[in-house]
């Protein structure tokens, strides 16, 4: 997979060791299980609570959501961006997921439309110049929804689907835990949100449309709609995550081999869920880097980047001085 990413770099020839800039596209949805399960899911941002009264400053501000972070190329986002090379483009996406432990999360047109705003996501960044891609989700709940569909793809049962985060863990800069929030209580009820929408999945069909008409969401469809595109048109894309696995999995299902193009980023931490795993071995059981930063959305990818320009550079100024070295024949 590693040689994929590296191809992608050398699309330049008239000056192979400059190198195309990357494109993180993110897609922020709403989820209505997030409002009874994820009182401190750590992928996900805090609903908007914003009024009209003036913004809060010192210890007690309101910190900005991960989405609006990753937009405005802001607090540790925008340092980790700049780092890379690269740059980011969010889309909000709808309409906001239903509860899935109790009933559909979307329609199958709402499922058709997320899946060509992905594409066209994906289409639009690729016009514009990326050679390689990073995809990803930032939603409340979406992590919830992608624990459903992956434990149904794994046969995983959903406590093993549903990472345990102690009272003091973190996810980095994602995390939107609330200290007083009561964990155990908190993954419980994941876990029971994972169980519901996962029967639900059973009594309905297996394909890839229907799963994210079931129990996904309008951030997963687009992200499998961009991963989808992606792979269509020979365009590698780094994921990080759970929601980034399954949404490859089901861009599998849709076009079978698209997975050759979608590259885990680095493996999963030691607070993961098996899930991570299991779906990492569905796809291929390898990742770019044999480690990973355990700090949210984006970091693994873009830290994943750095050894791969490494590796882009070495690599075409071995080919450009090996016909020095036999003296061009």
């Amino acid at each position: 997979m590693a040689a994929l990413a590296l191809a992608a770099y050398r699309r330049q020839p008239s000056d192979p060791l400059a190198l195309p800039q990357p494109t993180a596209v993110v897609f922020a949805g709403e989820h209505a299980i997030a409002e009874s399960v994820c009182r401190n899911e750590p992928t996900g941002e805090p609903p908007d609570q914003s009024t009209d009264q003036p913004a809060a400053t010192g210890a007690g501000a309101r910190r900005p959501t991960p989405a609006a972070e990753i937009a405005s190329g802001a607090g540790p986002w925008g340092v980790a961006l700049a780092a890379a090379g690269a740059t980011a483009v969010v889309h909000q996406v709808g309409p906001k997921a239903a509860a899935i432990d109790r009933q559909d999360a979307l329609t199958l047109d709402e499922v058709a439309a997320a899946l060509q705003l992905g594409r066209d996501a994906a289409d639009a960044a690729i016009d514009a110049g990326a050679h390689i891609l990073i995809g990803a989700v930032c939603a409340p709940g979406a992590a919830i929804a992608a624990a459903a569909i992956g434990s149904h793809l794994t046969g995983l049962e959903p406590v093993d689907a549903v990472a345990v985060a102690g009272p003091n863990a973190t996810a980095g800069p994602a995390a939107t835990a609330d200290p007083a929030a009561d964990w155990r209580g908190s993954w419980s009820r994941q876990v029971a949100a994972v169980r519901d929408a996962r029967y639900r999945l059973s009594c309905d069909s297996p394909d890839a449309a229907s799963l994210l008409r079931v129990a996904g969401g309008a951030d997963l469809a687009a992200l499998t709609g961009l991963l989808l595109q992606a792979a269509l048109r020979g365009v590698p894309v780094l994921l990080d995550d759970v929601p980034g696995l399954v949404a490859a999995l089901l861009a599998r299902r849709f076009a079978p081999g698209a997975e050759r193009f979608l590259l885990p980023a680095g493996r999963p931490p030691a607070s993961a869920s098996r899930l991570q795993q299991r779906l990492l071995d569905l796809l291929d059981g390898s990742a770019l880097l044999p480690w990973d930063l355990g700090a949210g959305p984006l970091f693994g990818s873009l830290a994943a980047l750095g050894a791969v320009t490494v590796a882009a550079h070495t690599m075409d100024a071995t080919a450009m001085s090996a016909p020095a070295a036999t003296g061009g024949q």
